[in-house]
């Protein structure tokens, strides 16, 4: 099964799905185990058809499913959107949830600072692009339709960023910068790309520290060209703008991209041409020097409905790709550089500005802790990606105390990665770990 959308569960296992997509391979919702090396097969599928669906995960640790296709383009029809919403487990399978208010297909789904999901855009009821923005509360299990004011006509699939204001940037796949204020639930516009906007299926990632709040775009497709341009904005500045920086070494439509534990994000896949001439090495991004390096090639080309996400063990899972079923998975350079960090324990969940021991061998050769935000992608998206630094202190030869992220702007509750690395750059494998509000 083509594994369309992907994402990275709390029990670090990966789930992936397609939809009745018409395609020779069935349309079933499968699970990877890392561990095992073994693939799965949920014992239940959705009652709608989840092609195209927005996906992230809750803090609850479910995976929350929006729309998807409600009815395929016919002679006299465009796409219609799916108004339905599930929980996704990966043991008991697809639990339908209360339907949205309108359809939506290609949409897009974020977790705000409270624990909220919020939703936007997608193709509606009608076949055009919905204005209308609502929010999903896990613990009341109910929608909210926000007012006019916060209706806003965004491109399919925006690519949206949690602020540490709590505001939410909107920008790519043809949106220029927007935010979105929750507060007073209003957009306002910033702008800066200019001609670049004219762009679909392009890479919006938060590279550094998610207090930073800087923006990498780049890669995308026009008039059915890939681009290679990139360009960086720090939103955490009095007066923003957009600057160019280094080209990617390779024009990429639809590429995916993942944030590693050593700071660099990894890029690969995508098309110099749209959906074509597909691009086998991978790139990786120095957030701080600003420069892009080339990797060894993949085996398998990944274009169109292709996914790609971050494993606890500091390696990259890279899946499908429409009619292909294997998958690959990278091992970063970091993991070549000795042995790795041995924890003997870990917290299953932590509460904001927490101290946290973690029990393990060597702490004195600590450098550096992080969360990263487990993945949930489709579409060159990975919707809620990020990480935070943490602070922390060797208090003995085998302990280590950490300090939990003390903003919920910054890292929005749910599960994190807990990545430990020593003074050589190897991380230790990642306990998963959930943040809470108390």
């Amino acid at each position: 099964m083509a594994a369309v959308h992907a994402a990275l569960m709390p029990n670090g296992e990966v789930v992936y799905y397609s939809g009745n997509t018409g395609q020779e391979i069935p349309a079933a919702t499968r699970v990877w185990s890392p561990r095992f090396r073994e693939v799965r097969e949920l014992p239940n599928a959705p009652e709608t058809d989840v092609f195209c669906s927005g996906l992230t995960l809750l803090w609850g640790g479910r995976l929350f499913v929006v729309g998807g296709t409600a009815l395929y383009p016919g002679p006299e029809n465009p796409f219609i959107g799916s108004r339905a919403a599930y929980l996704l487990d990966p043991f008991d399978g697809w639990e339908r949830v209360p339907d949205m208010a309108v359809g939506r297909w290609y949409p897009s789904a974020i977790m705000l600072a409270d624990g909220r999901i919020l939703v936007v855009s997608g193709v509606g009821d009608d076949g055009g692009i919905t204005p209308i923005s609502e929010i999903y509360d896990p613990i009341a299990n109910a929608w909210e339709v926000l007012p006019e004011s916060a209706n806003r006509m965004l491109p399919l699939y925006p690519r949206l960023h949690v602020l540490p204001n709590g505001e939410v940037a909107c920008v790519g796949n043809g949106s220029d910068l927007c935010i979105f204020n929750p507060f007073v639930q209003e957009w306002r516009d910033v702008g800066g790309l200019g001609e670049l906007i004219d762009r679909h299926d392009d890479l919006v990632v938060m590279t550094g520290p998610a207090w930073g709040a800087r923006l990498l775009h780049t890669g995308g497709a026009h008039d059915g060209e890939g681009r290679a341009e990139a360009q960086m904005i720090d939103l955490s500045e009095a007066e923003p703008f957009w600057r160019d920086i280094a080209p990617m070494a390779h024009p990429r439509w639809f590429p995916n991209s993942v944030l590693l534990p050593d700071n660099r994000l990894f890029v690969c896949g995508g098309g110099r041409v749209e959906n074509g001439d597909p691009v086998m090495e991978p790139e990786l991004f120095d957030p701080v020097t600003e420069s892009w390096t080339t990797d060894v090639p993949m085996e398998v080309p990944r274009l169109y409905h292709s996914t790609a996400l971050l494993l606890p063990d500091g390696r990259v899972w890279v899946g499908g790709t429409d009619g292909e079923t294997r998958m690959e998975v990278y091992s970063p350079d970091y993991l070549f550089a000795g042995p790795r960090p041995v924890l003997f324990a870990a917290p299953e969940s932590v509460t904001y500005n927490q101290t946290f021991p973690i029990p393990m061998a060597d702490a004195f050769d600590v450098a550096d802790v992080r969360f990263i935000r487990l993945s949930a992608v489709t579409h060159a998206w990975n919707m809620g990606q990020r990480f935070v630094p943490l602070a922390f202190a060797a208090t003995g030869p085998e302990n280590l105390e950490i300090v939990a992220p003390s903003d919920p702007n910054l890292a929005p509750p749910g599960h994190y990665m807990l990545f430990i690395r020593n003074s050589a750059g190897v991380p230790a494998e990642a306990p998963i770990v959930l943040l809470i509000v108390t």
